[in-house]
Formats: C-alpha cells, sequence, structure tokens
C-alpha cells in the first residue's frame, strides 16, 4: 500500500468506526440485535479486497465481514496466537456480536475461554457498549467471563474482572441486571465494585436495591451508587430519594450523611462531629477512614472509640493500614494514644496488629514493629504476628537480624531469633 492511501486509511478508519458504532450502538441501547447482513452489495457484485489489515478491518467495521472472517479462520487453523487472531476478530464482532457462538466452535476446547476474554477486552477498547452487546447476544461470551477462576488464584473469574474496566457504559446494568445474563448478586456486586459514576447505571443498582437484589448490609456498588447519583444527577438522586423502601430508610440517611461528610466536590473540613458518624455503619466508617486518610485529614482514634463498639470495629481493623502510606507521623501520634482509650483486647489487638504491620511494611522498622506487637494482648495472635515479623527481619536482614536477637536476654526467644538469623544468612 503506498504512503498516502495507508495515511488515508489510518485518518478514515476511526471516522468510519466512529459513525458505526454511533449508528449501531444507539440501537443498542433499544436492546435491537445488531447483525450483519451476510453479503453487502459490494460482496454481491464480486469486488475483492486486498489482504491489508486496515482495509479488512475498515470494511468489518462498515460491515463487511467476509475477507475478516475468513482472515480469521485462516489465522485459527495455522494456530496463531490469540492476540494476532483477536486483532482481527474484535471488529468483526463489533459488526456481529453474535457470530462469537459460531466461531468459538473452531477453535480448539482448552484455547477457547481465553480467547473469547481476550477478544471482549479488545472489543471494549473499539468501543465499551460493544462488550455488553457482544454479552446480550453471545451466551457463550457470558460463559466466558463467568468460568471459575483458573490459574490467576483470584478470589472472582477474570473474566468478571475484565467486564469492570467497562462498567461505565451506559448498557452495563441494563445488560448485567438482565437475568438473561445470569449474573448472581454476588457477582454483580463485584463488578460493579468499583467506579460506578454513569447515571443510568448508577439509578438501575439502587432500583435494583429497593426490590431486595442483596439482603442485609448492601454490598459497596449500593453506596457509590448512591453517591455517584448524589453528586452527577441531583434531580434523579431526589427523585429515587422518595421512593427508598421503609425498610433501607436508616441504610439511605447513612449514604447521605456519607455524602455530606465527604464533600465530593471541595476540600475535606473538620473532622465529623460524633452524631454524623454514628449515623454511619461499619463500612461507611471503613471508606471515611481511607478517604480521609489519603487526604491528610485522618479521623481521630479518639472520635471512634467512642462510637457504639459494632459499628467502630471495621474503622479498627484498617486504621493503620491507611493512615501508614500516607501519614507515618500521624500514625505514631495515633499509637501514642492507644493506651489513654477505653477500648476491649479485641480492639487493643488489631490496632496494635494493624500499628506492627505499618510500621514494618511502610517503614522498615522491625524493632519499632516487634515492639508494637509485643503491646497486644496475649494470645495466639500476638504470638503468630511476632514469629511473621522475625521470619521475614531473618529473611530480609540475617545480618540485623543476628545482631538485634544478640541484643536479647538469654532464653527462648533470643535462640529463636539467633537461630532464624543463622539459617538465613548466605
Amino acid at each position: 500500500m503506498d504512503a498516502d492511501r495507508f495515511v488515508l486509511l489510518r485518518w478514515m478508519l476511526p471516522v468510519v468506526a466512529g459513525a458505526g458504532i454511533a449508528a449501531g450502538l444507539s440501537r443498542f441501547t433499544k436492546a435491537e440485535p445488531v447483525v450483519a447482513p451476510p453479503t453487502s452489495p459490494a460482496e454481491s457484485a464480486g469486488v475483492s479486497l486486498p489482504d491489508d489489515e486496515e482495509v479488512i478491518c475498515l470494511a468489518a467495521l462498515s460491515g463487511r465481514t467476509k475477507e475478516a472472517r475468513a482472515k480469521v479462520a485462516a489465522l485459527v487453523a495455522s494456530g496463531a496466537e490469540d492476540e494476532e487472531i483477536t486483532k482481527w476478530l474484535a471488529p468483526l464482532l463489533l459488526a456481529d456480536p453474535g457470530w462469537l457462538d459460531d466461531f468459538i466452535l473452531t477453535v480448539p476446547e482448552a484455547r477457547r475461554i481465553e480467547l473469547a476474554r481476550m477478544a471482549i477486552s479488545k472489543l471494549g477498547g473499539l468501543h465499551p457498549d460493544a462488550v455488553w452487546e457482544l454479552l446480550r447476544q453471545s451466551p457463550y461470551a457470558r460463559v466466558a467471563v463467568c468460568a471459575p477462576r483458573t490459574e490467576e488464584k483470584l478470589k472472582v473469574p477474570p473474566g468478571l474482572l475484565l467486564l469492570a474496566s467497562f462498567v461505565d457504559s451506559p448498557l452495563a446494568a441494563e445488560v448485567a441486571f438482565d437475568p438473561a445474563t445470569g449474573f448472581s448478586p454476588e457477582q454483580l456486586a463485584e463488578l460493579f465494585k468499583y467506579g460506578v459514576r454513569e447515571p443510568a447505571n448508577c439509578r438501575r443498582i439502587l432500583e435494583e436495591w429497593f426490590t431486595g437484589r442483596w439482603k442485609g448490609e448492601p454490598p459497596g456498588c449500593v453506596r457509590r451508587a448512591w453517591l455517584s447519583l448524589r453528586w452527577n444527577d441531583e434531580s434523579a438522586s431526589r427523585e429515587l430519594a422518595a421512593k427508598v423502601p421503609a425498610e433501607l430508610k436508616s441504610l439511605a440517611d447513612g449514604f447521605e450523611t456519607l455524602g455530606r461528610i465527604q464533600q465530593v466536590r471541595g476540600e475535606l473540613g473538620a473532622e465529623p462531629p460524633l452524631k454524623d458518624l454514628t449515623i454511619l455503619n461499619g463500612g461507611e466508617l471503613a471508606q471515611l477512614v481511607e478517604q480521609r486518610a489519603m487526604s491528610g485529614k485522618p479521623l481521630s482514634l479518639e472520635a471512634l472509640a467512642k462510637l457504639p463498639a459494632d459499628k467502630r470495629s471495621a474503622a479498627f481493623d484498617d486504621y493503620f493500614a491507611w493512615l501508614y502510606p500516607f501519614n507515618a507521623a500521624a500514625a505514631h501520634d495515633a499509637i501514642d494514644g492507644i493506651d489513654r482509650l477505653d477500648l476491649t483486647d479485641t480492639e487493643r489487638t488489631a490496632l496494635l496488629k494493624g500499628a506492627a504491620s505499618g510500621e514494618w511494611n511502610s517503614q522498615g522498622d522491625f524493632r519499632r514493629a516487634y515492639e508494637l506487637a509485643s503491646r497486644m494482648p496475649a494470645g495466639k495472635a500476638r504470638e503468630g504476628l511476632e514469629q511473621n515479623l522475625m521470619d521475614e527481619f531473618a529473611h530480609y536482614d540475617p545480618q540485623d537480624a543476628l545482631a538485634w536477637a544478640r541484643s536479647l536476654p538469654p532464653g527462648e526467644l533470643r535462640d529463636k531469633a539467633e537461630k532464624l538469623a543463622l539459617d538465613s544468612l548466605p
């Protein structure tokens, strides 16, 4: 291909693709199938295309998929890598999402799941809405994203994590909550766990919550949807607030209070009053601890300690995990005040465990970390943390670990620490 023609096609591809997507995906939102005709007028007239990636991709995006199908079939037959196959497959699926179910049967079974996941990723790069139309039309796409975890050792299917990259599409909630898609309440909560901002999705998540999609404590996506709608679509937020079922009213009040405290569109102010903190549930308190630690204005342990025990425990669990990376000095000040607080042994254990782990992982100070661990109430939690700290210290710096061991008074602890250090020496 000559240089001028190549440049022209490079310029035309996103323009034509954008025009096709704008026209096609406006239909997607009405749940109408978009299937490319088996032949276009040009194909019927016998017009052939050159074996050129840009030309064939442009033709596929325009609805002429004949050459792209042939190219994909040839690549599968030759044993090409998934990356090469999906480069041609993605624009083809944009034109004809339902074709995936026919195509996948031509692929060796061991490759199907990963190939389909990669195709979804490539398709999302062309347009995120197209991913959801693929899920709507292709049962195999739904199988691929919900397939059990593989060697990645993830808690949720890797394909579901992949979909989370495209949840800002206005089609996301419409397709994901469709019973035909088959997602469980737990999968839906994981899918929308992060990044829920698009108003249509926020509205649908809240409506599903109202109708009992999730029982008991709502997942984080519900709170995020409420807050996002609160700041991005005030009229819709007021409308839904008026429809909250009576049994969910106290939870909704907590969301609203958290939104007011967070002041999403402005600087964080002074520490919230205790009456506002008391309205929040454990998950909301934990989120507030995270946000204020990152902002440099952490919640004080003194304030949290005044809350009812059933609410403050969630905030205590990760208090230092969030505080240390952003403000070690504030973490040290908070640690100094722990003994002045009226805490249960469980709460003291959680705080000191978090502080010791933060000191070691964030500051690399083993001696201070071990001293914090030794302040925990006696028991298995303390013994386990002390052992883990000594193991990691010996592995990380056996010479210094040996010096520390030999500074201890004679006894079982010194013998154990010294042996760990000696065993780790090169």
